[in-house]
Order: C-alpha cells, then sequence, then structure tokens
C-alpha cells in the first residue's frame, strides 16, 4: 500500500493510504486507551513512509528488507504473521516500560503489517510467483537491478518474462495498479464510523493474531482482487472499497492497537 514517501526527505503524510488509516484507526481507540500513555499519532506518523518498511527496499537494497507483508487467508499461515506478533509484543512491552519512542516505532510498524495483510493485492501468492519468474532467469531478485529487468537465457525469454511482469495484467503492474486504486478510492473519504463494541468484544475473546485471521478471511471471500484482475477498477469495486475494505481495515487496526493497550495496563476501565 502507498505510504506517502515521496524522497528521502519528505512524506506527505495526507497523501499516504497507511498514514490515513492511521489516523481513524487512532481517532477510534482514544475511548478506550489512556492517551497519555500511548504514543501520539504524530509520532507514529514519523515511522511510516521513508521512514516505514516500505522506506527499508529503498535505503538498503538487498539488505535487511523487512519479510514479506503477503499472506494466505485461505491457510491462516505466511511470515506476515510472525512479523505481526513480533510488533505486537513489542508495542506491548515498550507500552510497559514506557519507552514512548520505541513505542511509536512499533504502534506504526504493527499497524504497517495489519493493513498490508487486510489488502486484497497482499493476498495473492506474489512471492513464490516472483521467485518463479526471477528463478527461470537464473537471477536473485532482491537485487536492485534485478527489480526492474528480468534477464533469461534469451532474448525472447527475457521479454516474456518482462511482459510477465510488467505488461497487461502482470505480476507487479497488477498489484501496483490495485493498490493505487484503492488509495485514490480513500483518500477523501472520512471514514467516521465509531469502533464497532461487537468487534472489539469479539477481539478480546479472541486475541489479536487470531482476530487479524478471521478480518483478513472476511475480507478475502469479497474477491475484491480477482474481480479486480477480470474487469479493472468500477464504479462498485471502488464502492467496496470505500464500504468495506476500509471500514475493516481502520476497526482491525484500532481494535489490535486497543488490546495491546490493554495488555499493557494502560486501557480504560
Amino acid at each position: 500500500m502507498y505510504a506517502g514517501f515521496i524522497t528521502s526527505k519528505y512524506t506527505a503524510n495526507w497523501l499516504g493510504a497507511h498514514q490515513k488509516f492511521n489516523r481513524n484507526a487512532y481517532r477510534q481507540i482514544l475511548r478506550f486507551v489512556t492517551v497519555a500513555k500511548f504514543p501520539p499519532l504524530d509520532r507514529i506518523q514519523h515511522f511510516e513512509g521513508y521512514n516505514g518498511p516500505d522506506g527499508i527496499k529503498v535505503k538498503t537494497p538487498h539488505r535487511h528488507e523487512e519479510p514479506s507483508h503477503f499472506y494466505d487467508p485461505d491457510e491462516g499461515v505466511g511470515p506476515l504473521i510472525d512479523h505481526l506478533e513480533n510488533h505486537y509484543r513489542s508495542l506491548v512491552n515498550a507500552l510497559k516500560a514506557e519507552s514512548n519512542t520505541r513505542a511509536a516505532f512499533e504502534a506504526a510498524w504493527l499497524a504497517h503489517t495489519v493493513v498490508d495483510g487486510l489488502t486484497p493485492a497482499h493476498h495473492y501468492p506474489y512471492e513464490e510467483e516472483l521467485h518463479l519468474m526471477y528463478s527461470a532467469g537464473k537471477q536473485e531478485f532482491r537485487k536492485r537491478r534485478n527489480k526492474v529487468i528480468i534477464q533469461g537465457d534469451s532474448r525472447r525469454q527475457a521479454l516474456r518474462n518482462n511482459w510477465q511482469m510488467w505488461g497487461s495484467k502482470g505480476l507487479l503492474s497488477t498489484h501496483i495498479h490495485f493498490e493505487a486504486g484503492v488509495a485514490a478510492a480513500v483518500l477523501t473519504g472520512s471514514f467516521r464510523e465509531p469502533l464497532s463494541p461487537l468487534k472489539l468484544r469479539q477481539a478480546r475473546r479472541m486475541g489479536a493474531i487470531d482476530f487479524f485471521r478471521d478480518q483478513a478471511s472476511a475480507i478475502h471471500q469479497l474477491r475484491m482482487y480477482d474481480r479486480f484482475y477480470e474487469s479493472s477498477w468500477t464504479i462498485g469495486l471502488a464502492r467496496m472499497v470505500r464500504k468495506q475494505l476500509a471500514p475493516t481495515i481502520i476497526q482491525t487496526l484500532a481494535v489490535i492497537w486497543i488490546l495491546a493497550a490493554e495488555e499493557a495496563g494502560i486501557g480504560k476501565s
């Protein structure tokens, strides 16, 4: 999902989809969290964009990259789950220790993971397909130059590989086009709905990780990415983003932040 950073010195927080979800989720936690002990929104936003997970790929390509934020909602597994658990547990510990900067960092990176994991483009086995394409060209796909141009044993194979990546309905072009459409659809939305008490009760019973799995499964059942692949963006699909996808992402993020705060002892009774 687009995180708003344009250069290493400038992140457009008002433009980034991740920042938009963070702002609306933060508004929903105010009734449930002792805000004086939870990191302020501006500090959380500081660790998005260029200072967030997406920035790692630009700062140090091929080194120290974050695990991929792709998730299989049918099986409920993927490297994203380990990432989610680590940031959730680290946020709880930072809140208990009253480590404000660390808590802001963990809240932001946890939020980024939650949002990516709920986005339908991240439910496609993108990285598996990517490995297959690059191995056909005998390349290491995390090298910067190889992320743009895929080689092949012949010119024809190289052209075919790059068309599968960048051409019409290509692997990466489809992913980018979908996420850009989601970002555009949510840019002007207000999303002022209050947090669902039912969802919060459900999450308290299930725990943060299983609640995330449940919400990701519900989103996956909408088949939004399949519909996009078949028909590209339509009015109906954009409406689904604003009415179903975005509110679910915002409420899930808010609930997971609240659960971390409550576990750290700073929830409001």
